[in-house]
C-alpha cells in the first residue's frame, strides 16, 4: 500500500556559535573555548557515532578528564547537526566543536573517539499511518469451479423390509466463477419428495464488489450476497446490497528511538504499509490502525550503518466486534412466491460497549415484522433488551402485536446468574419470566433454571449436575418438572484408549395422562485416521452404523434398522490452470480454525457443522448486515478438549474467504503411554507437567496436552521412583531419560 509520509526536515550545521556552548571546562572551571581546543594535540582517530564508524579522521583531542575534542564536519551526518555547537578554524582547517550535552570518550587502546547518542538533540521524524490498515485486495485471480451435493434419506416401516416406506432426497450442481471484483454461480437444485414427486429449480447469483465496504448483487431462486447456495432451496429472486464501515480504531502513537539515519519499513499484520528514509532521533508513528477481531501486530524493520534490526509491538483487539461508530447494513428487495418482499437489517456499535441492531421484513400483503435490540456485554456481564412489532393481515383487519424482551447475565465469583422475561404488550397473561443459576466447582458443575407464565400450570423447573474425570470422560444428570409430569436423564462418555470414544444415555419421563416411559442408547466411535471415522449406536428399537469422511469431499453414510441416509458434498475448482478438489466452493464465507477435530459449532443457536480433521469449519450463509454469535456446543464437545470461552461475536464476511483463527482458545489432550524402561509400563503412576498432574492407568496411559513439546517428571504411586521425561507432539510412547 502506498502511503505518503510527512517527514520533518532536518537541521543544518551552524557556521558559528558562541564559545559558551562549548562541551567542556578549563581546569579552573571556566568553559574551555574552541580556541583552547585548537591548541590540543592533533591525532588520527576512528570516530564512532552511536556505534557507527565514520572512519579515521584528524581530530584535536584533549584527553581530560573530561574528554574534549574538535572533529571534522564530515564526521556528522546532516540529521546529526544537533550534536554541533559551532565551528572553529584551526591552522586554516575547519573543525566542529560539540554541544555540552554530548558525551565524548577516548578509547586509547582502540584509538577511537566515541560519541554517545543524545536523541533530544536530534530532529527525528513523523510517519502518519492514517488509512494504512491492510485491506484484502479486491482483485482476485480468475477462477472457476463446480459445486456439487447429493443427499438421500430412506425410512422403513418394518426392520428387514427392503422397500422403503419413504424416500426423499436432494441434489445440486452449480458452476461458479470469479474475476477481479465480479463473481457468480449458475446451476440447478432438484429434489424428490416422499410422495414420489420430483422438483427442480434453476438458480443463479451475481455479485460485484464496489469496494471492501460495499457489495451489490442479484439472484434468481437464491439469496443474493450470501455465498454458494448449497442445499438451500429459495424462491427469492431480486437484488441486494451490503455495506459496512467505521472500523477505524487507532492507537494514537508509538515512538521508535533511532540513533542513526535509517531506512525503515513499517508492517501491520505482516503487510507492508509504509517505508521511508528518516533522520536520526525519535521516530513517531501516529494513528496506527487497529482491527476489531484479532490482535494488531506492528513491526518496524530498521536498516542503518550498523545493520538490520526489527522491533515488534502487539495491540489488543478493539473493545467488541463493533467498536463505537462501526456499522453493518444490508438490504434486499425482490419477488418470492409471487409477492414482492423487502428485507432491511443493520447493526451499529455505540460507546461504552453498547450495540444496537434492527431488522425489518415486509411483503406485498402488508405483513410486516420489525425487531430492534440493544446489547451491552463485557467481562462478567451481558444485558440485552428487545422490542418486536408485527402486523399480520387477517379477514377482519390487521392483527398487531408488540413483544418486549429483557435478559441480563452476571458472573459473580464463579457463579453465573441469568434472568429473563418475555412480555407481549396487551396480552400480559402470556408473559414469561425466568431465572437460571449455574456454578462450576471443578470437577463438578451445577445449574438450575426455573420459569413461569402468568397463566395456571405454566411453570417449569429443571436442573443439571455434571462430573468430569479429567479429560477421559464425564457423567451428566439432568431433570425437569412441569405441572403435567417429569423427566430424568443420565448420560456419560469415556475415552478408554486413543481413537476410541464410548457413550451411554438413559432417560425416563412422564407426561399426564400418559404413563411413564423410558429409553436408552449406547454409542461407540473409532477414529480410523484424521479423515475417517466410524460409529455404532444401539437403541432399544434400532441399531445404526455411521461412517464420516472429511477430505477433498465431505461424505456421511448412515444405515440403521429404520432408516438409511447418505450425504456427499464437494467441489472441483481451477485457478491458473491448476485443478483442485475441495469440500465446498465458497465465495463469501468464514474459515473458522480451532485446531480441534469433530468440534460441534453453533451459529446464532443453530447447528452449523463439525470441524474437519484439521479442526477447521467453513461457515456460510451468515446474516448480512448483522453480527452473528458462534458458540461451541459444550454438550457434545469431544473428550480430551478444554475450552477457554465458548462463544464470540463474528462479523459477516465480505467477498472471498475470511479466516478466523480461534486455536488459542482450545487445549487438546491425547493418549500417551509412559514407561520406566522399554519393557516396563509405569502403571498407576503420575506425570507432573509444571502445575498439571496427569494420572496414569494400569498400563501407563495418560491423557497429555497435544501439539507442543513438554518436559516433566514421572512419579511412581508410592513416590519412591522418579525420572525426567521429554514428550514430543509425535510421541505415542515415552520412556524415562
Amino acid at each position: 500500500m502506498a502511503l505518503c509520509a510527512a517527514l520533518t526536515a532536518g537541521m543544518t550545521l551552524p557556521a558559528t556559535l558562541l564559545p559558551a556552548a562549548a562541551q567542556t571546562a578549563a581546569p579552573d572551571g571556566s568553559p574551555l573555548s574552541p580556541q583552547d581546543l585548537c591548541r590540543a594535540d592533533e591525532q588520527l582517530l576512528e570516530i564512532m557515532v552511536a556505534g557507527a564508524s565514520r572512519g579515521a579522521l584528524l581530530v584535536r583531542l584533549q584527553p581530560g578528564p573530561p574528554t574534549a575534542a574538535l572533529i571534522p564536519p564530515e564526521a556528522l551526518r546532516p540529521s546529526e547537526a544537533g550534536y554541533a555547537a559551532g565551528t572553529v578554524e584551526c591552522d586554516g582547517q575547519q573543525f566542529t566543536y560539540l554541544s555540552g550535552q554530548v558525551t565524548v570518550s577516548f578509547d586509547a587502546v582502540r584509538q577511537r573517539l566515541v560519541l554517545r547518542p543524545v536523541l533530544s538533540r536530534l530532529t527525528g521524524n513523523t510517519l502518519d499511518l492514517s488509512g494504512a490498515a491492510p485491506r484484502p485486495s479486491m482483485a482476485t485471480q480468475p477462477s472457476w469451479g463446480v459445486d456439487y451435493g447429493l443427499s438421500l434419506n430412506a425410512a422403513y416401516d418394518t426392520p428387514g423390509v427392503t422397500t422403503p416406506a419413504a424416500l426423499n432426497g436432494a441434489a445440486y450442481l452449480d458452476v461458479g466463477g470469479a474475476a477481479d471484483q465480479l463473481s457468480g454461480t449458475f446451476g440447478v437444485i432438484a429434489g424428490r419428495q416422499d410422495s414420489g414427486a420430483f422438483t427442480y429449480r434453476p438458480r443463479a447469483t451475481l455479485e460485484y464488489s464496489l469496494s471492501d465496504q460495499v457489495s451489490v448483487g442479484a439472484s434468481l431462486n437464491a439469496s443474493p450476497l450470501s455465498g454458494s447456495p448449497g442445499f438451500s432451496s429459495s424462491e427469492f429472486s431480486g437484488v441486494g446490497v451490503t455495506l459496512q464501515g467505521g472500523f477505524g480504531g487507532v492507537h494514537p502513537e508509538q515512538t521508535v528511538d533511532l540513533p542513526l539515519e535509517s531506512d525503515v519499513v513499517v508492517y501491520l499484520n505482516r503487510i507492508s504499509v509504509a517505508s521511508a528514509r528518516v533522520n536520526a532521533g525519535t521516530l513517531r508513528l501516529l494513528n496506527i490502525p487497529l482491527t476489531s477481531e484479532n490482535l494488531t501486530e506492528l513491526s518496524v524493520d530498521i536498516t542503518d550503518e550498523t545493520g538490520l534490526q526489527t522491533l515488534d509491538w502487539t495491540y489488543p483487539a478493539l473493545d467488541g466486534a463493533l467498536p463505537p461508530g462501526a456499522y453493518l447494513a444490508a438490504a434486499q428487495i425482490g419477488v418470492q412466491q409471487g409477492q414482492w418482499i423487502t428485507h432491511l437489517q443493520g447493526e451499529m456499535g455505540l460507546p461504552r460497549r453498547w450495540r444496537v441492531a434492527g431488522r425489518l421484513s415486509s411483503d406485498q400483503s402488508g405483513a410486516t415484522q420489525i425487531n430492534v435490540r440493544a446489547v451491552n456485554a463485557g467481562p462478567g456481564y451481558a444485558v440485552q433488551g428487545s422490542v418486536e412489532f408485527s402486523v399480520t393481515p387477517t379477514a377482519t383487519g390487521p392483527d398487531t402485536r408488540t413483544t418486549l424482551g429483557l435478559q441480563a447475565d452476571r458472573t459473580i465469583q464463579g457463579t453465573n446468574l441469568s434472568v429473563f422475561s418475555v412480555v407481549p404488550v396487551g396480552f400480559w397473561q402470556d408473559s414469561t419470566v425466568g431465572v437460571k443459576i449455574s456454578r462450576d466447582l471443578a470437577p463438578w458443575s451445577f445449574s438450575v433454571q426455573g420459569s413461569t407464565g402468568f397463566r395456571a400450570d405454566t411453570w417449569v423447573l429443571s436442573g443439571t449436575a455434571a462430573r468430569t474425570f479429567g479429560a477421559a470422560g464425564a457423567v451428566t444428570l439432568n431433570a425437569a418438572v412441569t405441572p403435567s409430569g417429569w423427566r430424568v436423564g443420565l448420560g456419560g462418555g469415556y475415552a478408554p484408549a486413543p481413537r476410541w470414544t464410548l457413550g451411554a444415555q438413559m432417560q425416563a419421563s412422564r407426561n399426564a395422562p400418559a404413563n411413564a416411559s423410558g429409553s436408552g442408547s449406547f454409542s461407540a466411535a473409532y477414529q480410523i485416521n484424521p479423515g475417517n471415522r466410524v460409529g455404532l449406536t444401539v437403541r432399544r428399537d434400532d441399531v445404526r452404523a455411521d461412517y464420516t469422511h472429511v477430505g477433498a469431499a465431505l461424505a456421511q453414510i448412515g444405515v440403521g434398522l429404520k432408516a438409511a441416509d447418505l450425504t456427499v458434498t464437494g467441489a472441483v475448482s481451477t485457478v491458473n490452470g491448476r485443478l483442485t478438489l475441495q469440500p465446498a466452493l465458497e465465495r463469501r464465507a468464514v474459515l473458522l480454525r480451532t485446531g480441534v477435530p469433530n468440534l460441534p459449532i453453533l451459529v446464532n443457536g443453530a447447528f452449523a457443522g463439525q470441524t474437519n480433521s484439521a479442526g477447521d469449519l467453513v461457515l456460510t450463509n451468515l446474516t448480512a448486515g448483522q453480527t452473528s454469535e458462534i458458540r461451541v456446543d459444550l454438550n457434545n464437545t469431544p473428550f480430551g478438549v478444554t475450552v477457554g470461552t465458548d462463544r464470540r461475536t463474528l462479523l459477516p464476511p465480505t467477498a472471498g474467504l475470511t479466516t478466523l483463527d480461534w486455536r488459542e482458545n482450545f487445549q487438546v489432550y491425547r493418549w500417551v503411554q509412559y514407561r520406566w524402561s522399554p519393557t516396563e509400563p509405569a502403571g498407576y503412576s503420575s506425570v507432573q507437567l509444571g502445575t498439571e498432574r496427569i494420572l496414569l492407568d494400569d498400563e501407563g496411559f495418560g491423557l497429555t496436552p497435544a501439539g507442543v513439546d513438554l518436559s516433566g517428571e514421572l512419579l511412581s504411586e508410592d513416590r519412591q521412583r522418579r525420572c525426567a521425561v521429554q514428550i514430543r507432539p509425535s510421541d505415542e510412547t515415552v520412556t524415562c531419560r
